[in-house]
């Protein structure tokens, strides 16, 4: 799956030298693999959601410092740093207005990410 933006259509989450960025998709193999993710059991949590990158997969979308970024993340990691890798997951509509298709991501409770997910 890969995670588009709804404020930038057209631009997905992707990893670059292990940090993550909003690009547009350029339409190459790399980019396909670098804005691929699974969408996996929390590592912290299983009634949640971690993410697991497509083309570096040992290594998990988590937030660090106020900044996304892939790290190599298992079950038997610290328990902070699996937490900073779960995420929770909310639809749109149950927030502010209604949209279909629109995803919240939630780290802690702050949202993190409102996206859409797209089988790209």
């Amino acid at each position: 799956m890969s995670l588009e933006s709804v404020n930038y259509q057209g631009r997905y989450l992707r990893h670059c030298n292990y940090a993550i960025r909003l690009d547009p998709n350029d339409g190459t193999a790399a980019f396909r693999g670098d804005a691929a993710f699974y969408r996996v059991a929390g590592l912290a949590d299983s009634t949640r959601a971690s993410f697991r990158s497509y083309n570096v997969p040992d290594r998990h979308l988590r937030h660090y410092d106020f900044v996304l970024r892939i790290d190599p993340l298992s079950s038997s990691s610290p328990g902070a740093d699996r937490q900073d890798a779960t995420f929770r997951l909310a639809p749109w509509s149950s927030f502010w207005l209604a949209a279909p298709g629109r995803t919240v991501i939630f780290a802690g409770q702050q949202p993190l990410l409102i996206g859409k997910e797209s089988g790209q």
